[in-house]
């Protein structure tokens, strides 16, 4: 059984997190105080949950939770969701860490954006990698001309600004 532990939001009277990433406040909608607190319904912001204290007041809830249950965010840190579900705000799910240990999480999970699993992907892996092999004796033009693609595409695998995962 998991048991839901709520703390009050430091700096924000009348609001309340739990260890399970709810927020609930003891305001009505028009901002009045109310003696039973309601459960309020986060909006998705850049694909994570966020809420919005007050009139002007927004924030995301894993940062929230960090917050209230860890401690003040570390400079340089950023919040690791450590399934990678970022709609997964429980405490025992949530850490600081460097962007780089974010990175590695966000390639572990499968989450990350490197390759054909970035929007702005014009080529497949396995492209990527044949133009890796004619980088080997043909000239950049003749390999655009070759698979079809812009002189920067080949440019950008050659100088390794792309595709270094290949």
């Amino acid at each position: 059984m998991v048991i839901e532990n709520w703390l009050l939001i430091k700096g924000h009277s009348g609001y309340e997190i739990s260890s399970l990433g709810r927020v609930r406040s003891y305001r009505n909608r028009q901002g009045h105080p109310i003696d039973e607190p309601r459960i309020m319904t986060p909006g998705i912001v850049k694909g994570y949950p966020s809420i919005k204290l007050g009139r002007t007041f927004q924030a995301k809830v894993h940062t929230l939770v960090l917050e209230t249950f860890i401690g003040p965010k570390p400079d340089g840190y950023v919040c690791r969701h450590l399934d990678g579900n970022s709609e997964n705000n429980a405490v025992d799910n949530l850490c600081w860490g460097t962007q780089e240990e974010n990175y590695e999480d966000r390639k572990r999970h499968g989450t990350d954006n490197t390759g054909s699993k970035n929007g702005m992907s014009t080529i497949s892996e396995k492209e990527a990698r044949e133009i890796k092999t004619l980088l080997r004796g043909n000239s950049i033009d003749e390999i655009a001309a070759l698979k079809n693609v812009s002189r920067s595409v080949v440019a950008h695998i050659y100088y390794g600004r792309t595709w270094k995962h290949v």
